[in-house]
């Protein structure tokens, strides 16, 4: 698990891309306090998920609202890795942001 701040976006991405390569479970949370507010937060999401999918080129992803998912409460990400994992960027149930894999 990782902790990072919105400024750094390369520094989630490297993480986000590298456990995506090993193919394992993880679990990143971000303080929600430092993101900000749901626009910006959907901002820093679409561009670090550009970013990873510049660096993979193998990443299909969509902005999907809470109405779509049980974990994310907050306009979130979700995208398929290699292996069809749905992986779900957004908020959880709590304050905290983070990425689960199903």
């Amino acid at each position: 698990m990782g902790f990072f701040k919105p400024e750094e976006k390369e520094e989630v991405s490297k993480f986000l891309t590298e456990k995506l390569n090993n193919k394992v479970r993880f679990d990143l949370i971000l303080n929600k306090n430092e993101i900000g507010n749901e626009e910006s937060l959907s901002s820093e999401l679409f561009s670090m998920f550009q970013h990873i999918e510049s660096l993979s080129g193998n990443i299909e992803y969509e902005i999907i609202d809470s109405k779509k998912t049980s974990e994310a409460v907050y306009p979130a990400i979700k995208y398929k890795d290699l292996d069809d994992r749905i992986i779900i960027y957004g908020v959880p149930s709590g304050y905290e942001f983070g990425v689960f894999l199903e």
